[in-house]
């Protein structure tokens, strides 16, 4: 993803000419692992109610993998 959208960037001319770091190369990488995640209910554990609405629910829940709220 990083160098593909390095070319899309450089193609429509938002990078004439400049330098691409390797810090921006690297984010775009992980930001497409990040946003190709497919996450279900077991990368969480499931704690309390925090309000109801309209809608459904809203849970208290924290990562499994990095214990985050």
């Amino acid at each position: 993803m990083g160098r593909h959208a390095l070319k899309i960037l450089k193609a429509h001319g938002y990078l004439v000419n400049a330098a691409v770091p390797d810090k921006f190369t690297r984010f775009c990488q992980w930001k497409n692992l990040e946003l190709n995640m497919q996450l279900t209910m077991n990368d969480f554990s499931v704690h309390r109610i925090i309000g109801r609405g309209g809608f459904g629910e809203v849970y208290g829940c924290r990562k499994a993998d990095t214990g985050k709220m």
